[in-house]
C-alpha cells in the first residue's frame, strides 16, 4: 500500500483502530480461554512457573490413584485378619470343648471341626488378594517359584520415582503341613504354629499334630489353646501396624490431595484472567472501535471535500 498516500489524520486514526482492533481480539481470546497468559509470548516469565507448578500438580495427582490403591489393599487384610480373628475364637472353644469331652469319638468329631476352621482360615489368608498384593501370605506360598515377594508394596508419595517412599509389609499364615503358621518378621510376628488334629501321638510339641482322640490328649490340648491365644495376640499385633500404616498413607494422601490444589491455585494465580475486568475491557473496547471507525470516518471528509471541488 506503499503507493497509495493519506492523510495525516487519517493514518494517526486508522493506527488507532488497528491498536483497538488489536486489543480486542487479545480481550476476545482471554475471555474465551479464561487465561491472560496463553502462551510465552504473552508473559514468557509466568508462562514457564505456571507450566512447571502444573507439572508437579500432575505427577503428583497421579499418585493419588496408587495411594487409594495401598489404602485399600491395607483396609482388604485388616478385614481378612477380623475374619480370622472371629474364626480362632471359635478354633479355641472346640479345643477346650475337646479338652473336657471323656468321648474319645465327640472329641474326634470336634478334631475334624478344628482341622474345618485351620483350612477355612487359611482359605482366608489365600484369598485376601487385592490387585496382587497378598499382607496374609508371602511369596513362598502365593507365587512359589518367583522373585516375587507379594506381602510387600512400595508406596510412591513423591514426585519423582523413590523419591518418597514407604514400605507397607504384611505376615504369611500357611498351612505348615501339621497345623497353622503365622510369621512375620517385618511386623515384629513371632512365629506360632496352631497344631492341627491327626496323627498317632499326644506329642505336645509347638508345631506337631495333636491326637484330640487319644487317650492322652489332655496335655496337647493345653498346648493347642496355648498356641491359638499366642496365635491371636500375633495377628492383634499385626493388625496395629497394618493400621499405623493406613493412617500413613491417608494422611499422605490428603496431603497430596491439599498439594495438588495449592500447585494449581499458584499457576492460576500467574495465568488467569479477570472475566469481569476482561468483560468491562471488552465494553469500553467496543466503544472506542465505533468511535475509532467514526474519528476515521471524519478525518476523510477533507478528502472529500477536495473531490467535491474538483468535481
Amino acid at each position: 500500500m506503499a503507493d497509495i498516500t493519506l492523510s495525516a489524520g487519517i493514518r494517526s486514526n486508522l493506527i488507532s483502530l488497528q491498536n483497538t482492533n488489536d486489543l480486542l481480539a487479545r480481550t476476545q481470546t482471554r475471555l474465551a480461554t479464561g487465561k491472560k497468559v496463553n502462551t510465552a509470548i504473552d508473559n514468557p516469565d509466568s508462562f514457564f512457573k505456571a507450566a512447571d507448578l502444573n507439572d508437579r500438580a500432575g505427577k503428583l495427582d497421579s499418585r493419588l490413584d496408587s495411594l487409594g490403591q495401598a489404602v485399600s489393599a491395607v483396609r482388604s487384610a485388616d478385614q481378612a485378619i477380623t475374619s480370622i480373628k472371629s474364626l480362632t475364637s471359635q478354633l479355641k472353644a472346640v479345643a477346650e470343648d475337646a479338652k473336657g469331652e471323656t468321648d474319645s469319638n465327640v472329641r474326634a468329631t470336634l478334631g475334624t471341626q478344628f482341622n474345618e476352621l485351620l483350612a477355612q482360615i487359611d482359605d482366608i489368608a489365600k484369598d485376601s488378594v487385592y490387585q496382587g498384593t497378598n499382607f496374609l501370605q508371602g511369596a513362598s506360598v502365593a507365587t512359589a517359584g518367583t522373585d516375587k515377594d507379594n506381602t510387600t508394596l512400595t508406596v510412591q508419595f513423591g514426585e519423582s520415582l523413590d523419591d518418597s517412599t514407604l514400605t507397607l509389609s504384611g505376615i504369611t499364615i500357611t498351612d505348615s503341613g501339621t497345623g497353622l503358621t503365622i510369621t512375620g518378621g517385618e511386623l515384629g510376628i513371632s512365629s506360632v504354629t496352631i497344631q492341627e488334629n491327626g496323627g498317632t501321638s499326644d506329642a505336645t510339641g509347638t508345631s506337631t499334630q495333636v491326637n484330640f482322640s487319644g487317650t492322652s490328649y489332655s496335655g496337647g490340648l493345653d498346648a493347642v489353646i496355648a498356641n491359638i491365644e499366642s496365635f491371636e495376640t500375633q495377628l492383634d499385633t499385626a493388625s496395629k501396624n497394618l493400621a499405623n500404616n493406613l493412617s500413613i498413607v491417608t494422611t499422605r494422601e490428603q496431603f497430596t490431595k491439599e498439594q495438588v490444589n495449592i500447585l494449581q491455585e499458584g499457576a492460576d494465580k500467574l495465568t488467569l484472567a479477570d472475566l469481569n475486568e476482561e468483560g468491562a475491557n471488552l465494553l469500553a473496547l467496543n466503544t472506542a472501535q465505533q468511535l475509532g471507525v467514526s474519528s476515521l470516518s471524519l478525518a476523510s471528509q477533507a478528502s472529500q471535500a477536495v473531490l467535491r471541488l474538483v468535481g
